[in-house]
Order: structure tokens, then sequence, then C-alpha cells
């Protein structure tokens, strides 16, 4: 147990930009969901153990507990995406835990039409920021983050029709291509656990955004296009970090 501050489901572990220590990030979250609040707790994992660091306030108002922290494959953006609808990107600087520069697409809304997002991923160059937005009809959404005007280039690359609430976690793998576990609702929003013959080709595959930083169709969205070899998934896929990430460039560890 770190602290006793109530969290939401966005941990998010990002290397130092000394390359040997790690922060750990996560939002404030008021389980009543009477109280709004901007505020990111960061620890600090280093030889000495884990300390708290600081808390910052910053963007969007939250008040769910079902949310995500992306980042980019450089470590230097972030994004946190809600299932009220919030989308705000922002500046992350690996050497200080501080972040900057926010960018709000979204604001949280009470109506679920504008949200219900779940799970976002930057392509490899940070360029593109996918969005998975669960509902009975999921949709797979993009946007450029390189125009001027991000909100504007809001893109559906898929629209799934197979299965009541199946889209989960969207990961980018070492291969550069981003992979979306899909949930077979078979008809109801809650599934867990599956029945015993609950297999189906929804949930016995991933779906794959093989080229995620080219524009439009080209990213080439394969759904339900990788075989788990038998096996069947929910909505998760492992949280890993980034161990390979370098240390920023000019920064080293001082012992």
């Amino acid at each position: 147990m770190l602290d006793s501050v109530p969290a939401v489901d966005c941990l998010k572990a990002i290397k130092h930009g000394n390359g040997r220590d790690w922060w750990l990030l996560f939002r404030k979250w008021d389980p009543t969901g009477l109280t709004a609040n901007k505020r990111y707790y960061k620890y600090l994992i280093d030889p000495t153990g884990v300390s708290f660091n600081n808390s910052e306030a910053i963007g969007s108002t939250n008040t769910t507990g079902l949310a995500q922290i992306a980042i980019t494959a450089d470590g230097s953006k972030l994004a946190f995406i809600n299932r009220k609808g919030v989308i705000n990107i922002m500046d992350f600087d690996r050497c200080t835990g501080d972040l900057s520069q926010v960018n709000i697409l979204q604001e949280e809304s009470n109506n679920l039409a504008l949200g219900r997002y779940t799970f976002a991923e930057f392509s490899p160059s940070g360029q593109f920021l996918y969005i998975a937005r669960n509902d009975t009809v999921s949709i797979l959404l993009r946007y450029d983050l390189s125009q001027p005007n991000p909100t504007l280039t809001r893109d559906t690359i898929y629209t799934f029709t197979n299965s009541y609430y199946t889209v989960g976690t969207l990961r980018l793998a070492p291969d550069n291509k981003i992979y979306l576990s899909n949930a077979w609702a078979y008809g109801y929003q809650w599934n867990y656990p599956y029945q015993d013959s609950a297999y189906n080709f929804v949930n016995m595959n991933l779906s794959v955004i093989n080229d995620p930083d080219q524009p439009g169709s080209a990213c080439n969205f394969q759904p339900y296009s990788f075989f788990l070899g038998g096996k069947r998934t929910y909505w998760g896929l492992p949280n890993n970090p980034d161990y390979d990430l370098p240390s920023v460039a000019g920064v080293r560890v001082i012992l």
C-alpha cells in the first residue's frame, strides 16, 4: 500500500530520464463520484525504495474511477482518457516528473454518449492517438495530434457489431503494431467468468493495427486477426512498462 489516496484505475510506470529509476503515476478519485479533481499523484522508485514525490493539479476534472493513462514511446507525452469523455494530452518531463502544456480535446460530461472511453494508445511516433470506445456498438477512434486542432481530426477506424461492450485494451508492442483485446459479451454487458462453451472468434483473437503511424485506412486495421492459440481474452492486456526506454540524452545517474 503506497498511500490512503483512492486511485483511479489508471496506474502507469514510466522509466526516469536517468535510465535507472522509475515514476509511478495515477489520478486521485473520489469513490462517491461527487468531488471532481484534477490531481495526479507521482511516486519515485529508486534503489532506496518507493517514495511520494509530489502531486499536481492539471487539465480536466475527473469524477470516475474508470480511466487510463497512456504514454508515448519516448516517454515525453501523456494522454489521459476516462469513461465520461475526457481526452487530455500533455507533456511529461521524465527527469522531474512535471506535467505541462495540456491540450484538452474533450472535457468530462455526464452524457455517456460523449464518452465511454476505456483505453488509449499512441502510435510509435506519437503522431496519432487511438481510443477504444466501449458501448453496445463499440468503436475504435483516432486523433491526429500533429494538427493545430486535433479535435477536428477525429476519425472512426472501425465499428464493432459482433458483440456488445467488446473493445478492451490497446497496447503498442515491440513490433510497432498496436494490439486490441476483445471480449465476447454474447448479448450481455457482464460476461465474467465465461461459460465453458463461450468460445468465439471475437474472444479467441486480438485485433491488430498493423501500421499505426499511417494515415486513414493505410493504418491497416485487421479485426480479430491474431489467433490466441485456442485461448480466450476479456478486455485486458498486460500493463507492462517499457523496460528498454533509454535515458534522456545528457542525463546520468548521480551515485
